[in-house]
This record gives structure tokens, sequence and C-alpha cells, in this order.
């Protein structure tokens, strides 16, 4: 039967043979060498390079039924596929049709995912609900290329929040929400090589380039690729282990950054406060003795429990928080940082709060 026949370096890999032109034609072989081939192709790259030309054979007879498409299937980049048209005597046996049909769409970047040459990114360019407001901070407006780039890391991230708020109500599974959480981390990993890729910053003529002026965008740049590659095939792998378990593909559950939008949110829906929000800080309170700094060893401080709160609940609004924030805030001089960074109280409320304390323990 026609099977493909796999090579590297003109040297056959297998033993199973259909053409007498490449190797005297085989009985009861089942080995056309893909054991032997697939594997290398997640080898570190260099080394991979220097395996020299693959390639691979397949024979059809002349009387042969076939008399629709085939494809070959990429088993490190899921989806990846392709469509062979055969022919006879110079003509396409199947002219007229694109059969047998996939089960699947082939994706099309459009837009944004095509200026970024990523996947899946076009409909978490910001603003997002489920995002905050930016992910990247200081974007230059004299830098075009940097700016630009800045706003491909912004929906890439904004893609990898949405895929990482997971519920459990289904799975109910460890391994499961490490697997939900996991692939779209990866995924975004490989977003992130092939749009630094696409920006052609990292500038490497030859990959095995270790000397010349190239050598570290090119060691770089080899980092870059075994990303897509090697995470690719553990996206692939994750995904076979959820399907072999029964767990949905995805379990994801919609959590709305509040402020970002005026649309309705649903009894299932989180919300959670916007970064536009002002932050409240729940500081480390350390008290020091006369004579003694905040840096001192443990035997010399005593932690206080009653740590500044703020209720978040639904009654809370922005303003109070705030107004929260204000009576708390570092700034106004109660709060301060010693040079170990815990933050440390100045010396009226220090001493306040020691009198408290000690008044407590008698």
């Amino acid at each position: 039967c026609p099977a493909p026949m796999y090579y590297m370096e003109n040297v056959y890999q297998g033993t199973y043979s259909n053409n007498a032109d490449l190797v005297a034609v085989s009985s009861g072989e089942d080995n056309f060498g893909l054991d032997e081939y697939e594997p290398l192709f997640f080898h570190p790259l260099p080394e991979w390079i220097g395996y020299g030309t693959f390639s691979v054979f397949l024979k059809f007879d002349e009387d042969t039924d076939f008399a629709q498409d085939i494809f070959y299937f990429c088993h490190i980049h899921q989806y990846m596929t392709g469509r062979i048209k055969l022919l006879r005597d110079g003509e396409l046996i199947q002219k007229d049709a694109e059969l047998p049909e996939l089960e699947y769409a082939y994706d099309e970047p459009a837009g944004h995912d095509q200026v970024c040459g990523t996947y899946g990114l076009h409909d978490f360019q910001l603003p997002n609900d489920e995002c905050p407001e930016q992910f990247v901070c200081d974007i230059p407006s004299d830098n075009v290329e940097l700016a630009q780039f800045a706003q491909c890391i912004n929906s890439m991230n904004c893609a990898m929040m949405n895929g990482m708020t997971s519920s459990v109500k289904v799975s109910n599974s460890e391994v499961a929400l490490f697997l939900h959480q996991m692939i779209p981390h990866h995924q975004n990993a490989v977003n992130m090589a092939k749009a630094l890729l696409k920006t052609g910053t990292v500038v490497c003529d030859d990959l095995t380039d270790e000397e010349s002026d190239q050598a570290d965008d090119c060691a770089f740049e080899i980092i870059l690729r075994e990303i897509i590659n090697n995470q690719n095939a553990q996206i692939q792998a994750m995904r076979g282990i959820l399907d072999a378990k029964s767990y949905p593909e995805e379990e994801d559950c919609k959590v709305i950054m509040m402020g970002t939008s005026d649309s309705n949110v649903s009894p299932d829906t989180v919300a959670i406060v916007s970064p536009t929000a002002p932050v409240v800080p729940v500081p480390t309170i350390v008290i020091s003795p006369a004579g003694t700094s905040a840096g001192s060893s443990a035997d010399s401080t005593a932690d206080v429990a009653d740590t500044p709160s703020v209720d978040l609940s639904d009654s809370t609004s922005a303003d109070d928080l705030s107004s929260s924030a204000d009576m708390v805030s570092p700034d106004e001089g109660s709060l301060k940082k010693d040079e170990s960074g815990a933050h440390a109280l100045s010396p009226f409320f220090t001493v306040g709060v020691a009198l408290v304390v000690l008044l407590g323990l008698l």
C-alpha cells in the first residue's frame, strides 16, 4: 500500500518499501522510518541543522483507486496540515472539489494577528472588559515599531489572562485546572516568540554562528524557535490528556474588570476592582523600641495583627476606596519604608501604638 518513506541525508530510515526505484520491495514490513525520523525534530536546533537534508518519498501505482486529496499532518504543531492534490498524466484527479473535508477550518489570521504575526489575539485588543487598561507602560510615541510590538504584547497578555480565568465546576480536578491554566500560558509564550521574530529585530543569517557580530542574536533566535516548537508540542500533549481523561477542552469563567465597561454583570460572573482604582496598601507594621532601627532582629520587634483593611463588598464604591487609601497612604507621613523595604512607622505613631500594646499586656 502507499506509505511515505522517510530519508535523512539520502539514507532510508525504515525497512518497508513499495518503490523498487529506491529500495527493494519488501514483504511483511511496516517500518517506513517515521519512528527514527520524527524524534530528531525535538533535538536542539543547532544539532538538527547539522543532520542535513530530510526528505519523504510517496509512491502511488498507476492503477491507484485514490480519487480524493491526501493530507500531511504535523505531530508537533497541532492543526498544521497540508492538502496534497494527486495528478495523473499531469491532470488533477480531483479537479473541482476539496475532498475529503477537514473537521476544522484553517486559521486565517486577520487584522491585528497579521500585524503581530500571532494567533488568536484579534479579539483581545485593549480595551477589553476582562483585562486591565494596559500591561505595557510608558509606551513611546516616537518609536513606532516598539509601540506596535507593545500593543501586540498587550493583546497577548489579555488573551492569556482571559484564558487563565478558569472554573473547576465541571472538571472538579487539580489536573484539569493545571492544564486549563498552562495551555494559555504556553500559547502566550509561542505568540510572544513569533511576534518578536516578525519584528526583524533579531538578525541571524546562520543559526550555527557562534563567532560573528550576529552570534548573540543567533543564540537568541534558537531560543525563540525552540519555544515555538517545544511549547506547541506540549500544548498538543496537554490537550490529549484533557481528552483522554474526558475533561472539557476549556472551562473558562468570565472575570470582569469593574470600571472597564458599562455592561451588566451576570450573577455567574466574577467582578474585581479595576487597576485604575486606587490601590489600598496593607503594610506589615514593625514597632521599634527607642534607639532600635526597624530592621533589627526579631527579638526586639513585635508584629501587630490589626493592619489596615478595606471592605470590598458590593456596597464599597471606588470613591470609598479612594478615601480609605488616603487614610493609610504612605504619602501622608505616618507610614514610611526603611532601607530594607519594610514599612516602618513614624516616631509619633510608633509611640502611640506601643502604648496601646503595652496597656493591653497589662
